[in-house]
């Protein structure tokens, strides 16, 4: 599927919410003990951190909504990874997630031969400014190009409020 043509986001029931999300704890609980003895093999305690981990939710202010709306994207990719090294809030290895302003998706050969694409990130910056195109277009510089997001935590429930 071309990424530009992607599918709208669908709404979903407080039902097939919790249902997602115990799939996953179901999914997590069957390889807990496998990947505690693939990870202990080998003595990566990144590797162990993210793999153990059960995070499952990241918490974004509105504020912080508004101001990757007011970029001017058309689209926002939020993209999982994994904390590069040890910081207050995180141990090294530990999951997050990044949420990117993008203009447009491509392949290149080395994505393609990845099965993967190229993100081309727009900024934070409101697009069409001086200031806007000036930021994301500088090579020089590194931009600010979305949210990488703790705090994260083991979401367990949700309710209707």
């Amino acid at each position: 599927m071309d990424p530009i043509q992607q599918l709208p986001g669908q709404e979903i029931s407080l039902d097939e919410a919790r249902r997602i999300m115990n799939v996953r704890k179901e999914y997590f609980n069957k390889m807990e003990l496998a990947l505690r003895l693939a990870t202990g093999i080998l003595h990566d305690p990144a590797v162990t951190n993210f793999y153990l981990s059960k995070t499952n939710g990241f918490l974004f202010s509105k504020e912080e909504l508004q101001k990757l709306l007011d970029s001017g994207a058309s689209y926002y990719m939020v993209i999982a990874g994994a904390h590069p090294e040890k910081t207050e809030q995180f141990e090294k290895g530990d999951p997050t997630v990044m949420v990117i302003p993008c203009r447009l998706l491509t392949k290149d050969d080395c994505a393609a031969e990845e099965g993967g694409m190229i993100l081309e990130a727009t900024g934070l910056a409101p697009q069409g400014t001086a200031a806007g195109i000036a930021k994301t277009n500088r090579l020089d510089d590194d931009p600010t190009i979305g949210l990488e997001h703790p705090p994260a935590t083991d979401v367990t429930q949700i309710n209707y409020v």
